[in-house]
């Protein structure tokens, strides 16, 4: 995998094709180059539709909470998938890097400190790990620091 990586990046660099911003690029691998060292035989050719951003198309939310002893896991969600995920006691959380668009923001309180939600145990009678969703949609756009509190 390693071999792919270092040559995707000599694509990248060696070719005389310009690779623009913001635009969706194909980029396809021969068989030639991906030998399966398991079967001794070349794997199938890869493809790829690749879209390059920049820093000015990708926007920023910066939240500030309040200091804490215990865990607290922030999930960004967009379309229902977790898309981005940081465990932290720290006051200020920054997701980075972001494609404009609407995101929620779910935060559990991780009470055991084991970076995952624990839901409850009605023999050992415990409560599940509190859950708690950031009001409305957050709106997130290009070359934009949004900072919620």
């Amino acid at each position: 995998m390693v071999i792919l990586v270092l040559y995707l990046y000599k694509i990248f660099i060696s070719s005389r094709y310009i690779f623009t911003f913001c635009q969706y690029h194909f980029i396809e691998i021969c068989t030639i180059i991906i030998f399966n060292e398991f079967n001794n035989e070349y794997n199938k050719k890869i493809q790829y539709n690749v879209k390059l951003y920049n820093e000015e198309s990708l926007g920023n939310i910066v939240i500030t909470a309040k200091q804490s002893d215990q865990n607290y896991i922030y999930e960004l969600i967009s379309n229902d998938k977790v898309i981005a995920r940081i465990i932290t006691k720290e006051e200020k959380i920054n997701f980075k890097n972001l494609n404009p668009g609407d995101y929620k923001l779910r935060i559990i309180q991780d009470d055991n400190n084991n970076n995952y939600w624990d839901s409850g145990d009605d023999l050992n009678k415990k409560q599940a790990e509190i859950v708690n969703y950031f009001p409305g949609n957050i709106k997130v756009r290009a070359n934009w620091d949004l900072e919620l509190d």
